[in-house]
């Protein structure tokens, strides 16, 4: 059917940047935003080296919850659960270098400076703790716990 709009009313639009298809959306995201993302991707990896997009990452946060959904919906397929994760999907986060488990400890391993959280640094303050209780003797006078221990140990009748 032909249009009432004039060529030059049309050629005056596409000027301007109006799009004639809006995209169809695809559950929560729109393609465009999903192919976006990708391309948020894309630059960040090219600017760090890497694709592990910290969960706090005010330059584009966006990108961020993007990364994080990608992974939800990545473990939903492979629990067989809904998703909307698909194999082109998978295949195109694979090729940019995507890393499907986004834990610190495989961030680190992949050589990744990560800062250590709250939580990461007080199990390094109790792992040096248990160190030292563990290289200090029983019987150390200096150890509190040994001289109480042995001082008990001295009051048992033989």
């Amino acid at each position: 059917k032909k249009s009432p709009m004039s060529d030059t009313r049309i050629q005056k639009l596409e000027g301007i940047g109006f799009q004639w298809v809006v995209s169809k959306k695809t559950g929560d995201q729109s393609a465009d935003s999903w192919d976006q993302r990708l391309e948020d991707l894309r630059a960040f990896k090219e600017q760090h080296g890497h694709c592990f997009v910290p969960r706090v990452y005010p330059e584009n946060q966006a990108l961020s919850y993007w990364c994080e959904r990608q992974r939800q919906d990545y473990r939903n397929i492979t629990r067989g659960r809904p998703t909307k994760m698909t194999e082109e999907r998978i295949a195109i986060l694979e090729q940019a270098g995507f890393q499907w488990d986004g834990k610190l400890s495989v961030q680190r391993a992949h050589g990744i400076n990560v800062p250590p959280t709250k939580r990461s640094a007080k199990s390094e303050v109790v792992a040096a703790e248990t160190a030292v209780a563990d290289a200090v003797p029983l019987d150390d006078p200096m150890n509190a716990v040994g001289a109480d221990h042995a001082n008990a140990m001295d009051a048992v009748p033989i």
